[in-house]
């Protein structure tokens, strides 16, 4: 890790451990130097120390805190409580229909990571989410669209095409960005043209910037004794081999794409937030920002929820009474149940794969499968965070 990485990373998790603490304190009533000062001696390690710092209210058998329950619900402590799962209030809590009215809202939901083609529920494609844009911008119901980027990025030239899908619906009619856990690279490029952006305070955002891999094994073909060699029409049909030491001439083509890609991004962001190309650049090279550092460099312009930048779309389109139609559409639970039926014996290795070696390793093995499934520049985090 370089310094400057490190640093970034730092600041980065700094921001959210911010956050973080200033939800403790206000619910649990306890100042943010007594938190750092039990994080650090580890002041909730055992439950009664937990309990003498205030971060839990009592330590209780289950049947103590039925008790307290049926007391708080003035309830005999001899009847049943009628529990509901969260299964069950999950379920019922999106059937819901919590708006209504002629008017609607069009939410769109772009979440995993950005790849060309159609995409799906857990994977972004210019196909799927372009049609959604467009249906939302074509029905007159719909008076504006809130699109929810929760994204680590991926293609740069889907982010493109998707960004483009995005400004052709905000010169119809409004269009706001509500951010989830992660909206960085490609999925920064898909809102940055939006009228307004809403993140949360703990989002990882910006990661402006992009970069190219080309895999070489000429040192290991070298040391194998592996040779190869090219024929070509013209000077640069066999530019690149995979066995070869990259050439000058090539590196710097290579280069060119992504520094061409680079200052398209950072068009779009200027444009799109209303900033110069050096104040973008400024906050851009590819550094990632908490949710929080976001506002206040003028990458986001609110910090809030779903439901604010829902509210916040209503008050441009000027209504007040609408309801919420959500895209994308995908395929009913029977079709999805053949689909698993049909992948079941796939479904099965992964699981046993999982099982054996574990999530961590499994997590990089995915990681690696990802990666070779890449093609041209790309406009995401250039690593994997986890931060736990």
């Amino acid at each position: 890790m370089s310094e400057a990485n490190r640093t970034q990373i730092k600041e980065l998790i700094q921001s959210l451990w911010d956050s973080m603490l200033e939800d403790i304190s206000m619910d649990r009533n306890i100042s943010v130097v007594e938190l750092n000062t039990i994080a650090d001696t580890l002041g909730g390690r055992l439950p009664k120390y937990a309990k003498e710092s205030h971060l839990i209210d009592d330590v209780l058998f289950y049947d103590e805190y039925e008790s307290v329950i049926a007391n708080a619900l003035s309830e005999n402590e001899n009847e049943d409580i009628n529990y509901i799962t969260l299964d069950d209030y999950t379920l019922y809590s999106s059937k819901k229909e919590l708006k209504s009215g002629n008017d609607k809202i069009a939410v769109i939901f772009a979440q995993g990571e950005i790849f060309y083609g159609e995409g799906g529920p857990d994977v972004i494609g210019q196909g799927i989410i372009n049609k959604a844009l467009i249906k939302a911008r074509e029905d007159e119901k719909v008076k504006a669209i809130v699109l929810r980027v929760n994204s680590p990025g991926g293609s740069a030239l889907t982010s493109d095409i998707i960004w483009r899908e995005v400004e052709l619906a905000k010169a119809v009619k409004p269009v706001v960005v509500s951010m989830g856990n992660v909206a960085a690279s490609g999925g920064y490029y898909i809102a940055a043209g939006a009228d307004k952006i809403f993140a949360e305070p703990t989002t990882i955002t910006g990661s402006i910037g992009v970069f190219g891999t080309i895999p070489n094994i000429h040192g290991l073909a070298e040391d194998i004794g592996v040779n190869a060699e090219q024929v070509g029409t013209n000077k640069n049909s066999v530019e690149y081999s995979l066995f070869e030491p990259m050439g000058e001439a090539f590196r710097m083509q290579v280069q060119e794409s992504i520094e061409d890609t680079y200052e398209t991004f950072l068009t779009r962001v200027s444009n799109g937030r209303n900033m110069s190309m050096a104040q973008a650049d400024s906050i851009a090279q590819g550094r990632v920002w908490s949710g929080v550092d976001a506002k206040r460099l003028g990458l986001v312009d609110e910090l809030g929820t779903l439901e604010d930048a829902i509210a916040e779309a209503a008050k441009l389109a000027e209504i007040e009474s609408f309801g919420i139609r959500k895209y994308p559409k995908y395929k009913s639970g029977f079709e999805r149940f053949m689909e698993d039926i049909s992948g079941a014996g796939a479904k099965a290795k992964e699981n046993l794969i999982k099982e054996e070696i574990g999530e961590t390793p499994y997590q990089i093995l995915k990681d690696i499968k990802s990666f070779m499934n890449r093609k041209g520049v790309q406009a995401r985090m250039p690593f994997t965070l986890n931060i736990d």
